[in-house]
């Protein structure tokens, strides 16, 4: 849990530092205050819930990139979620009830995510644990799509 805790402390800082986006704190993911779960669970849950919003919170070029994305995934980069909130964007125009599996590159962004949409009411979140490198080592299924 410290190593996890470093690894966030150290990635968030140096976003804060490059993008100067200030809603950005340092948080362990239990300070997420959402449930971390890995892929394989994760996997089981798509299986199990098949109306869980997947909210992958990298950038557009990261979500349609190399990296590709989890199928059925919407696509927000996590800085634009206090935006998005607040305009009433349809991703986010949902029951407070409705399930929603976040994911990053890892977890760190996914973490900041979960904390304000955990802010803003959302009762039903959960993190994958280490993200799509995480999804990609189990060989999981991913998509590909152009910008």
């Amino acid at each position: 849990m410290l190593r996890k805790w470093i690894k966030i402390s150290v990635v968030a800082a140096v976003v804060v530092a490059v993008s100067g986006y200030a809603a950005l704190q340092l948080i362990p993911p239990v300070y997420a205050n959402a449930k971390f779960i890995s892929v394989d669970d994760a996997q089981a849950l798509l299986m199990d819930q098949p109306g869980t919003l997947v909210l992958d919170v990298r950038t557009p070029g990261e979500f349609n990139g190399e990296t590709g994305h989890l199928e059925g995934a919407q696509n927000i980069d996590f800085r634009a979620i206090p935006a998005a909130l607040k305009a009433g964007a349809p991703i986010l125009d949902l029951p407070k009830s409705t399930p929603i599996l976040i994911y990053c590159h890892t977890d760190v962004r996914a973490s900041i995510s979960a904390r304000k949409l955990r802010e803003t009411g959302f009762e039903n979140i959960t993190v994958i644990d280490d993200g799509i490198v995480a999804w990609q080592k189990a060989k999981f299924p991913v998509v590909y799509s152009k910008p």
